[in-house]
This record gives structure tokens, C-alpha cells and sequence, in this order.
């Protein structure tokens, strides 16, 4: 209808030292990583959060754990 806002149900923000684009699910609490470099194409951004990328952490360290970090995330969005 004319007039009424769509109502965002996903956020995506880019992991400054991996380079990831992260999406997350408002309604489920659900994660998912795109790793090509490439934003989720229709998800708006989050433009909350704007950190540097921390160069005193090798991209592996950084990748591994986002990978543990969204997992448990996940888990915990399950378990709801």
C-alpha cells in the first residue's frame, strides 16, 4: 500500500579483515557468509557499525573465527 514502509527483515555488513559480507535473518537471528567480496544483492546495509580492520590479526585467525562465531550464532537462533 501506498504510504507504509517495507519492513527490513535482513542486514548485511562487510567483516573489514576477512573482506566477508555477513547477512543476518532480524526475524530467525540466522547468519550467512558470502565470501566472493560481493554484497547480497536486495539486502540493505548495515551502516551502524563501521570498523577499521584490525591488522594486528592474520586474515586466517580472523577468518576462523567468524566461522566459530557464526556458528554459534546459529545454533544459539535454532534453539529460539
Amino acid at each position: 500500500m501506498a504510504g507504509e514502509q517495507d519492513v527490513v527483515i535482513e542486514i548485511q555488513a562487510r567483516n573489514p579483515t576477512t573482506g566477508h559480507y555477513i547477512k543476518r535473518n532480524l526475524q530467525t537471528g540466522r547468519i550467512e557468509v558470502k565470501t566472493d567480496g560481493k554484497p547480497f544483492k536486495g539486502v540493505p546495509m548495515n551502516r551502524i557499525v563501521l570498523a577499521p580492520a584490525n591488522s594486528a590479526i592474520d586474515p586466517e585467525t580472523a577468518q576462523r573465527g567468524e566461522e566459530a562465531v557464526i556458528e554459534y550464532l546459529n545454533k544459539k537462533a535454532r534453539q529460539k
